[in-house]
């Protein structure tokens, strides 16, 4: 799909159990949002691979996963 290169983006909402994973596919200067924590608060993360690929990492908090329920029935 990408030719080996890795993806431009990606977008994260695993958390620590896959961020590491994501990290992994994401193309030379590519970018990993971090829009969500599935898998718990802790992990592991590789710096030296982020620098490495000179990657853009952003993370934004949405909530928990009680307020997203609780937010659901409005879009219904």
């Amino acid at each position: 799909m990408t030719g080996g290169r890795g993806v431009d983006r990606v977008i994260e909402v695993g958390g620590p159990g896959t961020l590491q994973k994501s990290i992994s596919c994401t193309r030379v200067g590519g970018a990993v949002q971090l829009i969500g924590i599935l898998t718990g608060a802790s992990g592991k993360v590789v710096p030296t691979d982020i620098m490495r690929k000179s990657l853009k990492v952003h993370g934004i908090y949405v909530g928990s996963k009680a307020m997203f329920l609780e937010m659901n029935p409005v879009f219904n």
